[in-house]
């Protein structure tokens, strides 16, 4: 039950973002109204008394609250703009997708399970995929504008290099060139990167959280049924996945703190846009 910002909470589903053991006292902002707490406490009581931390978590809608955990209690301090920007997108899914949230029609394209992938398509897939997110990952490394997103430990570039080796050397096959689908998305990231910034985190937040999710899960299918259930690179990550996650859920917030509402809408506005370029890409496992 929510009562003056406080939620007690049996499943505590809130995930952590970042420990404060010492911390002696800190401000946090309630919507629009500022909340001071200060807290005296020694390291010693902390730890003996209190289980707190600085938390992102989601409610029920989905969506994303920063706040404080204090034993059961969350104190919700801040709505996010990517649970927002989450709700923009379920509504964007088919009934199919998404039961409970989905409003869109049905695509006429040939559903997921009735394709017939081939380790050819697989491999051109793969090699698309690895110019998109080369793409992605030169616009942040280049642009200061960007460098929040630097070394995240969600980057794909070098385990598809190494995929895509695998397929060359274990099956004897010949890597292709990207074709249209991936050079054509990358053409539009990098414009959008310059041109429209909310629009660009837009794409880079559905491309690198997709492939978290529903890309994993079409991985395993393709691993099961074209290379005797091997995992590749690219469904694996060095650390803890959900950490590397809510660090940059934290800074695509952060960021979306200093956008006026126009760009907040072009952030929106360009979640369709991406879905189907992704859906390009997935195309080519057909």
């Amino acid at each position: 039950m929510e009562k003056n910002g406080f939620v007690r909470s049996k499943s505590r589903r809130v995930y952590s973002l970042i420990s404060i053991p010492d911390i002696r006292s800190f401000t946090l902002l309630y919507n629009q109204w500022t909340l001071l707490i200060s807290l005296s406490l020694s390291l010693s009581h902390l730890i003996s008394s209190h289980s707190i931390r600085l938390s992102l978590g989601w409610d029920r809608r989905g969506c994303a609250h920063y706040g404080l955990w204090i034993n059961d209690f969350f104190i919700f301090v801040k709505k996010g703009f990517l649970g927002e920007l989450r709700s923009y997108a379920m509504k964007l899914h088919t009934r199919e997708q998404a039961p409970r949230e989905g409003e869109a029609s049905a695509d006429k394209a040939k559903p997921m399970k009735e394709w017939a992938p081939t380790r050819e398509g697989y491999l051109q897939y793969l090699v698309d995929s690895k110019v998109v997110y080369d793409c992605l990952e030169s616009i942040v490394e280049e642009n200061t504008e960007y460098e929040a997103f630097r070394s995240t430990g969600l980057e794909r570039g070098e385990p598809l290099a190494a995929d895509i080796a695998f397929f060359e050397k274990e099956y004897g096959m010949t890597v292709p060139s990207a074709s249209s689908a991936g050079q054509e998305y990358a053409a539009l990231l990098t414009d959008l990167s310059k041109s429209s910034p909310p629009a660009f985190m837009c794409h880079y937040y559905n491309v690198y959280f997709a492939h978290t999710a529903g890309g994993r899960a079409i991985g395993k299918q393709l691993s099961d049924a074209l290379l005797e259930k091997k995992t590749l690179a690219f469904y694996q990550w060095e650390g803890t996945l959900k950490d590397h996650m809510d660090g940059v859920r934290a800074s695509i917030n952060g960021v979306a703190e200093t956008w006026s509402a126009e760009e907040k809408q072009a952030c929106l506005e360009a979640t369709a846009p991406s879905f189907q370029y992704a859906g390009s890409l997935l195309r080519l496992l057909a």
